[in-house]
């Protein structure tokens, strides 16, 4: 690592019947400029498919850990039991993280250090779908609009636990917490911070 890099990310990836998608999604962080930052990987119900892939990274700040079947909030729970970061970022392991964009949150969170989470839009690997710029932060809108995505850092500190009783909309019910619940301040970050695969279903 760089010495004049900043604090360290940690990436929690819950992995369930999404290997295929997961060796592009790690390479995309190292990828990235920015060095300092940890993955682990939770897989949520055994996969061996998902270990050999592991093996590629058997030198990198790569872990795992399997867990029996019990959805993706206690995944994440689980995960970041074992981060040793300053910030949280819980990353689906369908998605890839565009160039520059943990530099350019990390910028934002030492820029602005009364915010506890930074957050951009993203884009579709489907090019035919349009991309999502979110918006600036606004706690009335967004209890009537999710626009925060997932994949978004957050002070390890202010972190609250992901509701594990909720099948849906949990990232939603998540960034509600964080800004109207407990009245916390984030940055927007203007761009696409990251693509994604498109929904599929049961996804």
């Amino acid at each position: 690592m760089r010495s004049d890099q900043g604090k360290k990310f940690s990436v929690i990836v819950p992995v369930y019947k999404t290997e295929d998608y997961l060796e592009k999604t790690i390479d995309s962080f190292f990828n990235q400029q920015y060095e300092n930052f940890e993955i682990i990987v939770v897989f949520d119900g055994r996969s061996r498919k998902g270990e050999k892939i592991l093996e590629k990274y058997h030198d990198k700040p790569v872990s795992s850990k399997n867990i029996s079947h019990g959805g993706v909030c206690r995944a994440r729970n689980l995960g970041r039991a074992d981060a040793t970061g300053d910030y949280l970022l819980f990353w689906d392991s369908d998605c890839y993280i565009s160039p520059g964009t943990l530099e350019a949150w990390s910028k934002a969170l030492e820029d602005y250090p009364e915010a506890v989470f930074a957050y951009s839009g993203y884009k579709f690997t489907d090019p035919y779908q349009p991309p999502y710029g979110s918006n600036q932060l606004d706690p009335y809108l967004l209890e009537s609009a999710n626009f925060i995505c997932t994949m978004s850092p957050i002070r390890k500190e202010h972190a609250p636990l992901w509701d594990e009783e909720l099948e849906s909309l949990n990232d939603w019910d998540y960034w509600l917490t964080v800004v109207k619940d407990r009245g916390l301040n984030g940055v927007f970050v203007p761009g696409y911070g990251l693509e994604t695969e498109p929904p599929r279903k049961g996804g």
